[in-house]
C-alpha cells in the first residue's frame, strides 16, 4: 500500500512491486532472517528451514486457511500485537498460553476506541 501522501509514489511502486518480487523477498530473507516476507510461496518452497517445525505448522495453517487480511479502523493496532505476540512465542520460547492471553487484553485495550 502506498500512502496518499507519498511524495514519490511511481518510485514507492517501482519498490514495491520489487519486493514483492522472488528476488526482492530472497534479498529480504538473506538479510534479514527471521523476518521472512511472508507474501512468497515460492520462496517456502525453496527453503528447507519453512519445512521444520515450528515454521512447517505456520506455513501450512496459512496456505490452508490463510485470508486476506481486511482493511478496517484498527488493523494497524491489531497487527502490532499480533506480530510482537508471534514474534515472543516463536522466538523467545514465551508460554503459548500466557502469550495469547496478553495479545487478546492488548488486542481489547487497542480496538476498545473503535467501539
Amino acid at each position: 500500500m502506498i500512502s496518499r501522501d507519498t511524495k514519490n509514489k511511481d518510485e514507492a511502486a517501482l519498490f514495491l512491486r520489487f519486493a514483492a518480487s522472488d528476488e526482492g523477498a530472497a534479498i529480504w530473507e538473506a538479510n534479514a532472517p527471521g523476518y521472512m516476507m511472508w507474501t512468497r510461496k515460492s520462496l517456502v518452497d525453496k527453503n528447507p528451514d519453512f519445512k521444520k517445525m515450528p515454521m512447517s505448522l505456520i506455513f501450512d495453517e496459512l496456505f490452508q486457511w490463510g485470508q486476506p487480511r481486511p482493511l478496517t479502523a484498527g488493523f494497524t493496532e491489531y497487527n502490532e500485537v499480533v506480530v510482537r505476540g508471534t514474534k515472543d512465542i516463536i522466538q523467545s520460547g514465551l508460554p503459548v498460553k500466557d502469550t495469547v492471553a496478553q495479545m487478546v487484553i492488548d488486542i481489547d485495550k487497542a480496538l476498545a476506541r473503535y467501539k
